[in-house]
């Protein structure tokens, strides 16, 4: 009996260093029947060679160009290129586990009302050890973000509550499992770190983090408005979330008058120069 089809979406901007080391996870996977969806988002370093490379070694894999939009336009791009019943965003920076796609896909597979599976994360890069993700709860995940963006989950259920909001540049994977998970359906973690996340203090989220905090609280804003009936459902207070935007520019207000941003704001003029 042929094994269910999964896609794997592999967004790239300007990662060519370490797009070699996630490829080759994808190729190491226990479970044969993948297809690889690579979306190079507009790079100018050398990621179109190295993907093409692994296309003509291994037919699985499918390489496509697109102008710079973003990680969530590219993930929806990516999606919208694929044909598996089972989906799987994994940047292309980070790598996974040998196993970890059967393990998913083993228990997608054997219990219909799993609608999320993901595993334990463990960092590298310029920070080592386990990522200690909060445990979930739907009151949790509308209060914060509790599942990593590399989970798997059903195209059927990903294409009924309309799939990635559009009119997020980021947040897009908080959103759309409360899209998901908001009318029932279970959540599944592997207490095994099968996902390793690279952490890169020059990322692009650090780069842009002081910029981007008024730009996270409209974000916050359009999720809110578009689970405003879970959100009065299963935390009855609104007020909570409120006290979480004040929270943030409070944050924000204390960055922005601190030492290092002051300096950051000054460095940033002189590199432009």
């Amino acid at each position: 009996m042929q094994k269910p089809l999964v896609s794997i979406i592999i967004p790239c901007y300007n990662t060519a260093q370490y797009l070699d080391e996630c490829l080759q996870s994808v190729v190491n996977q226990t479970y044969s029947n993948w297809e690889a969806i690579i979306v190079n988002d507009g790079s100018t370093d050398h990621t179109s060679q190295i993907a093409r490379v692994w296309v003509d070694k291994d037919k699985r894999f499918q390489y496509f160009e697109k102008e710079n939009g973003g990680l969530a336009n590219t993930r929806i791009f990516g999606i919208e290129k694929s044909e598996g019943k089972y989906i799987f965003p994994l940047d292309s920076d980070d790598f996974i586990d040998s196993t970890f796609v059967k393990k998913a896909i083993d228990i997608l597979e054997k219990d219909n009302s799993i609608e999320v599976v993901y595993s334990q994360v463990m960092n590298f890069g310029e920070k080592n050890g386990l990522f200690e993700l909060e445990k979930y709860s739907l009151e949790y995940l509308l209060l914060k973000n509790c599942i990593v963006a590399s989970a798997f989950f059903r195209r059927e259920t990903y294409d009924k509550v309309g799939g990635y909001c559009k009119d997020l540049k980021f947040l897009e994977d908080w959103d759309l499992w409360i899209s998901i998970l908001k009318n029932g359906g279970n959540v599944y973690k592997i207490e095994e770190p099968l996902f390793f996340y690279r952490v890169r203090e020059s990322g692009s989220l650090i780069n842009n983090l002081f910029e981007d905090l008024e730009l996270y609280k409209q974000h916050h804003d359009i999720i809110f408005k578009r689970h405003s009936d879970a959100f009065i459902k299963y935390i009855g207070n609104p007020f909570l979330i409120e006290r979480e935007r004040i929270q943030l520019l409070n944050y924000k207000q204390k960055i922005q008058s601190s030492f290092f941003y002051r300096n950051y704001q000054r460095l940033k003029k002189v590199f432009k120069k």
